[in-house]
Order: C-alpha cells, then sequence, then structure tokens
C-alpha cells in the first residue's frame, strides 16, 4: 500500500495542529507525536509498530527531498511512516521519497550535511541533511 505524498503532508498538518510545536521536546510530547502519528497511521490502514520492540523487515533508511530543495533521510517500517514523520520533523511537504538503505544518497548527492535546527534539543538525534535542487526521484521505478 503507498499512499500519495500530498496526502501524507496532510496527514503531518493534521499532526501538527493537535500537537502543537515544543521549543525543547520532552518525553510526554514525543510520546503525543508518536500517538498522534499512529491514529493517522491507522486511519490510512498501515500498520503501525511497537518503536521500543524490534524492528520489523520492511524497515529501511528512507531518503527524501523537500520541496525547498533538502535532502533528508530516516529510519522505518513503511514510506507512510518515513514520509509521514519527515513531512513533521521539517514541516515540508516532500518531492519524493525512497527507500535507501545501502545509503546511495552519498554516492548521489556528495557534499556538506546541515544540522536541522531542532537538533540541539534532541542531542543531535535528528539527521544531517544536505540542499540541493529539487529533483526528480533519482530512483525511478522504486516508489
Amino acid at each position: 500500500m503507498s499512499t500519495d505524498l500530498a496526502t501524507l503532508f496532510t496527514c503531518a498538518l493534521r499532526i501538527r495542529a493537535r500537537v502543537g510545536y515544543v521549543e525543547r521536546t520532552t518525553n510526554e510530547s514525543v510520546r503525543r507525536e508518536w500517538e498522534a502519528l499512529d491514529a493517522e497511521l491507522t486511519a490510512l490502514g498501515v500498520p503501525t509498530y511497537d518503536r521500543h520492540g524490534p524492528s520489523t523487515p520492511g524497515r529501511a533508511w528512507w531518503t527524501a527531498q523537500t520541496t525547498s530543495g533538502r535532502i533528508i533521510g530516516r529510519w522505518a517500517e513503511s514510506f507512510e511512516e518515513a514520509a509521514l514523520e519527515l513531512s513533521l520533523a521539517w514541516d515540508e511537504q516532500l518531492a519524493w521519497c525512497v527507500p535507501d538503505t545501502a545509503l546511495d544518497i552519498d554516492r548521489r548527492y556528495p557534499g556538506p550535511r546541515h544540522e536541522h535546527p531542532a537538533a540541539r534539543n534532541l542531542g543531535g538525534s535528528i539527521e544531517p541533511v544536505a540542499i540541493r535542487p529539487v529533483v526528480a526521484s533519482p530512483w525511478r521505478g522504486d516508489c
């Protein structure tokens, strides 16, 4: 199952409206965000998993590009989870999002990485990003 990026961005906006922004993340703020995210995934018919439990066989690194050109990524159990969490974290719609467990992003987009502003509040746990011109997905057929 795959939901389009525009729909997932709308879901991210609903989550943001429900949980708001926080200046500094806490266990409680993360719990609220995960609950809202799981509710949206469930409404879309996407299975959710215990974030403290074992990974599923479908877990992969997902690389994406925002419509403003940032190359970003994260580990997730599904396309929908990855796109929703990345849209939510960056407050931007994605131009594309593909599985990239081999981390081809480093070969395809060499260059310096930039830290997400929230990483300071999270101890640097949000992955660094590169900013490049928005391009079509470099992984044709993988979406």
